[in-house]
């Protein structure tokens, strides 16, 4: 779901219309369901993908890594290739964009050693082992985390051109359990035609103000 990172580039574009780059970043602490799991096991060998001079571009995988302050610490994080790299150009019409997850160095390492393997891991076989181990192991996030625990996002607009940037953080419940909610109000809004015919991102059909009108979402410019 991108319905918090898409109004969190809006705001940022908002604030900072000439940027040039948009940068994207997002940390849980509830962990992945089994259904990402799968679908992150099923295109790994992929590698990742971001927006270059307003084109989708293959990287590989953990092409990029950085340091970003989430909340009151500063996290590891690897570019993966996130909707938003296809959503936030339709937003923003930003020309650069790249997103980021949290990550601990024993995962960097991992995901670094399956790439030089992934001719290997897209293999039927393969892909059925992972799969199998999937879905013995992943079973979350349960309904305890989801009640509890909250998602932190980062973003950065930055206008090449005029050395100029802003920067953000958004902190909203846990993740799925705020995709239910978004879901259904943006359901309910269309049913009533609150928004524009066609294909629209969440912050173009509702508005960048969207996701704050949900309960225990702050945003914060630094």
């Amino acid at each position: 779901d991108v319905v918090p990172s898409d109004c969190l580039s809006a705001q940022l574009h908002d604030k900072l219309p000439s940027a040039t780059h948009l940068e994207l970043a997002f940390q849980g602490t509830s962990g992945v369901s089994r259904g990402t799991a799968l679908s992150m096991a099923r295109r790994y060998h992929n590698g990742g993908t971001m927006r270059i001079d307003g084109q989708l571009v293959s990287v590989p995988l953990a092409h990029e890594v950085k340091m970003i302050h989430f909340g009151e610490q500063d996290r590891l994080c690897v570019s993966i290739p996130w909707g938003d790299v296809f959503t936030a150009f339709y937003t923003t019409h930003i020309q650069n964009i790249k997103v980021f997850t949290g990550i601990s160095i024993k995962t960097l390492k991992s995901l670094r050693l399956y790439r030089k393997f992934k001719s290997i891991a897209k293999t039927q076989v393969v892909q059925w082992v992972l799969q199998k181990i999937i879905r013995s192991k992943i079973d979350g996030p349960s309904a305890i985390k989801r009640a509890t625990c909250l998602t932190h996002l980062w973003g950065k607009a930055i206008d090449k051109n005029n050395n100029q940037s802003i920067e953000a953080e958004l902190t909203t419940p846990e993740s799925y359990y705020l995709t239910s909610l978004t879901a259904i109000e943006a359901t309910k809004r269309v049913l009533k035609g609150k928004c524009p015919v066609g294909y629209q991102t969440p912050a173009l059909a509702f508005g960048k103000d969207f996701v704050l009108s949900f309960d225990k979402v702050k945003l914060q410019f630094n």
